[in-house]
């Protein structure tokens, strides 16, 4: 949220400075500002005791009893497709800057400073989002619902901008900060996970660790073919693959509720 705000100050404060331009400067504060949290990481390394073993080790014969069962393809999977899916609201930039260009009407055309800043309000709605989902999931004391409701909300804004052609400028507006909706079930869906998993910590460890590592893995190359920025503002490809990484998301999401069920009906069946 705060690099949109940061990128506009230097874009108009430090443009021309010592001779370089203000997009220059955003590079050199980039590296800049990395410096504290590799020192930082460098502290916790050696303030980790490294003789400490984890509760289980991690070994052959548990990772395959954890590749065993469906918890780690259909968590991974799940995960992978949602992590995906949240690309389509990072291009509001390139849409505000477009506009400048396909349109004679000057109430919207936007500045370099509202480029940068407009679209940080997607942010800002995912930071309360996630807040709210927390406290409601925590307060009802179930997981799937609010993940359900984010990704119809999402499901909903990437809809409108698959579409496109047609869609009014104002709902085209709203459906890119609806996008910031998504986001903060990831927190809630991997509580639902860890809960599921409690019983093994093994499984927890390397389910929580795949998840991540595998859905940002497929993430790193993805938008570089769905969002070609030649393809920019429109993003047929990149949008509507969206629409589909959405119900995918969506229906493996239901798949692991009714797995997570048929497997606590067998063990009230075993108890009895």
């Amino acid at each position: 949220m705060f690099s949109g705000y940061l990128q506009a100050a230097l874009y108009t404060g430090m443009d021309g400075v010592h001779g370089l331009s203000g997009w220059r400067w955003l590079f050199i504060f980039d590296g800049v500002i990395t410096f504290p949290m590799a020192l930082w990481e460098l502290a916790l390394l050696r303030m980790k005791n490294a003789g400490k073993q984890l509760d289980e080790p991690i070994t052959w014969a548990g990772i395959a009893r954890v590749l065993k069962k469906w918890h780690f393809w259909v968590y991974t999977a799940y995960y992978t497709f949602f992590i995906c899916s949240e690309n389509i609201g990072g291009y509001m930039n390139l849409w505000l800057k477009s506009l400048d260009r396909s349109t004679a009407d000057a109430s919207r055309s936007y500045s370099v400073p509202q480029i940068n800043t407009y679209p940080t309000v997607i942010n800002a709605v995912t930071i309360v989002t996630t807040l709210c989902y927390g406290w409601v999931s925590d307060g009802i004391g179930l997981r799937s619902p609010i993940v359900y409701s984010s990704l119809t909300v999402c499901f909903f804004a990437a809809m409108n901008l698959a579409v496109w052609d047609g869609v009014p400028f104002k709902l085209k507006w709203a459906s890119f900060y609806l996008t910031g909706f998504a986001q903060g079930s990831g927190p809630v869906f991997l509580t639902m996970v860890n809960e599921i998993c409690a019983s093994d910590s093994l499984e927890r460890k390397l389910i929580l660790g795949s998840t991540n590592s595998i859905a940002y893995a497929f993430n790193a190359w993805i938008p570089l073919i769905t969002y070609n920025t030649n393809y920019a503002p429109r993003f047929l490809v990149g949008n509507s693959v969206t629409v589909g990484l959405i119900v995918c998301a969506a229906c493996t999401l239901s798949l692991a509720l009714y797995l997570q069920r048929r497997d606590a009906a067998g063990s009230k069946r075993a108890m009895v």
